[in-house]
């Protein structure tokens, strides 16, 4: 897979959202992707994961309707990483990857890091992370430092203030 770092944006967020946040998240990413599509950035990876990956993974696919050289790679850290998803979430991962432009394995089984590095390989082929970081540890926390250090541009959008006007976090 043919990757340019300054045409792409990778996804990195929590799994678990406040459900009041969710509209609010939609409505960011959304923003944030046409903009960034608006300046050229029209290559996407996301990690499959439930919760805001997911999320940007939809907003990508709606995007691309509209644009046709919007690309989505979903990027799988181990085959077997629905196993504990519901069913509806199993489903809708699937719906997802059928939806993707590609994907990627990085290995067969689950072992300790590879979540790590199916973050790495995203933030490694692009530009511009867009992310969901409330916490301070934790995979989103680790994402958002390795893309920093390696001088990406971040976008958290948990960081727009409750009172803008645009998005609702009540």
């Amino acid at each position: 897979m043919f990757y340019d770092i300054e045409r792409s944006c990778c996804f990195t967020g929590h799994r678990i959202l406040e459900e009041k946040k969710i509209g609010a998240i939609k409505k960011a990413l959304d923003l944030e992707i046409r903009w960034l599509v608006s300046h050229g950035i029209t290559t996407f990876y996301a990690g499959g994961a439930i919760g805001f990956d997911m999320l940007a993974e939809q907003a990508v696919i709606d995007v691309r309707r509209g644009n046709p050289s919007v690309k989505l790679y979903i990027v799988i850290p181990c085959h077997d990483q629905d196993c504990s998803f519901s069913r509806a979430d199993r489903e809708r991962y699937r719906y997802l990857l059928d939806q993707a432009d590609d994907s990627v394995c990085l290995s067969e089984h689950f072992y300790s890091g590879c979540m790590h590095r199916r973050n790495r390989y995203m933030v490694d082929r692009s530009g511009y992370c867009i992310c969901w970081l409330e916490e301070t540890d934790g995979g989103t926390a680790y994402t958002v430092d390795y893309a920093m250090k390696n001088d990406r541009r971040i976008i958290n959008l948990a960081l727009r203030p409750p009172d803008d006007n645009e998005f609702d976090f009540e």
